[in-house]
């Protein structure tokens, strides 16, 4: 039986199946093995499961992961 892992994060890119999904959560990027099956629930949480285990991955919609990258990279900028 395949261990079920809740995530709280985003996507760095588009859940593939045949590629890995790269998820960044709590400050940092989890990086999972390779995708075989992807499900939308809802435009907030996907399921999608790897060769080791099924996740459940919920997005926060106040968190956004581009805005804080922006952010980060105007701060070291100087701006």
């Amino acid at each position: 039986m395949k261990r079920v892992v809740d995530i709280i994060g985003e996507p760095l890119f588009p859940i593939k199946e045949g590629e890995k999904a790269v998820i960044h959560e709590n400050g940092q990027n989890r990086k999972t093995a390779v995708v075989i099956k992807v499900e939308n629930i809802s435009k907030r949480e996907i399921h999608f499961e790897t060769y080791n285990c099924i996740y459940h991955l919920h997005m926060q919609p106040e968190k956004s992961i581009a805005g804080d990258i922006l952010l980060q990279m105007f701060k070291h900028a100087g701006y």
